[in-house]
């Protein structure tokens, strides 16, 4: 036997998917987003001088549709953030951390846009994320996980402020979307409420546009825009669905020459057009 073939005795390798869940404190009811899994790996030797050599994955969910998938990356930022060293980190054993303060929050989301944008929010944006979170707070100074997942929710929509934070961040990180080198450059606010929205552009000239997050709707963005008249409005309600829908790549005509490729701010400029206006600005 050639001493290659020996090798093949020497060793045995295993692979184990741990289907185990962590155990939340939450009220209001259970979430396919709540299980978490893990891959073990170990590789051992058959010989006198035995060892063994195991790793594994940090915790991962499977999700059974699109729907859940801003839950899922909310839950998955805040327990990275808090977990420790993860080849000390067990699912069985799995640290459950149930509060944190503001400053924390703030560095998870910070640490999140900087590591899939390459910009972290500005000062502006942390403080209208901050309103929107801390308004509906029952903890003082902290933020539990059961609120931050479940209990906030955004105006009068059904999502809850942790889910449209991370759809909002989908939106920017889709390279289909092109939006991440605009959002890079600073050309993109998002996060900013309506009224400081009219506040800014009331000091602009004509033709001058910012491009925010819509409260209503998880993901989607507005465009409001000053006006030949100075009055300041939002773009058509059918030109924002088509910039969703493109977004989302469906295919979607709803004027002559807008091609599929197209990067949204084009669409954008395109649509502006269409309603009569000769210059488009972003600020």
């Amino acid at each position: 036997m050639s001493d290659a073939s020996k090798c093949y005795d020497l060793f045995c390798f295993e692979a184990r998917a741990r289907l185990h869940n962590t155990e939340r404190v939450y009220s209001r009811g259970e979430y396919v987003t709540d299980y978490r899994y893990q891959l073990e790996f170990s590789l051992a030797s058959a010989d006198p001088n035995a060892f063994k050599f195991t790793c594994r994955t940090i915790p991962f969910f499977i999700r059974t549709g699109n729907a859940q998938c801003w839950k899922a990356l909310c839950t998955l930022a805040w327990d990275y953030f808090f977990m420790g060293d993860v080849d000390e980190t067990k699912i069985e054993n799995f640290p459950i951390h149930q509060k944190a303060s503001w400053d924390e929050i703030e560095c998870m989301l910070q640490s999140n846009f900087r590591d899939r944008l390459g910009r972290e929010l500005t000062s502006e944006n942390i403080q209208y994320l901050r309103h929107l979170i801390m308004q509906g707070n029952r903890n003082g100074g902290s933020i539990s996980w059961d609120d931050f997942h479940y209990g906030f929710r955004i105006g009068n929509s059904k999502h809850t402020v942790g889910e449209w934070i991370f759809a909002c961040l989908e939106t920017l990180a889709k390279p289909e979307n092109s939006l991440k080198e605009l959002w890079r450059s600073g050309h993109i606010i998002g996060f900013i409420c309506k009224n400081e929205a009219n506040r800014i552009l009331d000091n602009e000239l004509k033709g001058v546009c910012l491009v925010r997050f819509s409260e209503q709707k998880p993901g989607a963005i507005t465009i409001p825009y000053t006006n030949s008249y100075t009055y300041i409005q939002d773009l058509p309600k059918f030109c924002i669905l088509a910039i969703l829908m493109c977004m989302d790549w469906i295919n979607i005509d709803m004027s002559p020459g807008l091609q599929r490729g197209q990067t949204v701010m084009k669409m954008i400029v395109h649509f502006f057009e269409l309603s009569g206006e000769k210059r488009l600005d972003a600020i």
